[in-house]
């Protein structure tokens, strides 16, 4: 008898998790996109518009990646370097990685990495919230 009341219990928390966790995925916000320079081991990704935001993330698309840099500059001049040495396989985002001080204003994204293979370029995404 008690079986029916707990499952019913697990269910309602359930539901209410899930939701949750959608909630946090659907705040990333992309705020720019660029495809690797062949031949280079280097880019910046600019982005444009007065967004304020708290957060970054770099998401490999398409192909892995060796991460060995990655610095924020922000509008008013800084800069942030961020701790991501680490290798991104196809459909993975590093962690997020707080923004130093209130919401920035970030400019622009400099990017050092190496890639693993000849063919397809990897493409990089680049979300903030």
């Amino acid at each position: 008898m008690h079986i029916l009341p707990a499952a019913l219990m697990s269910l309602t928390v359930a539901a209410l998790v899930v939701p949750s966790v959608a909630e946090a995925q659907r705040r990333w916000r992309t705020v720019g996109y660029m495809t690797v320079s062949r031949g280079s081991d280097r880019d910046t990704i600019r982005l444009r518009g007065n967004a304020r935001d708290r957060q970054i993330r770099v998401c490999a698309i398409n192909r892995a990646i060796n991460f060995t840099r990655l610095s924020v500059r922000f509008e008013n001049g800084g800069r942030q370097e961020l701790p991501v040495r680490r290798v991104l396989n196809a459909g993975t985002c590093t962690p997020a990685q707080d923004l130093r001080g209130q919401r920035r204003n970030i400019a622009a994204v400099d990017m050092t990495y190496s890639r693993f293979a000849r063919g397809t370029l990897p493409l990089i995404r680049v979300q903030a919230r």
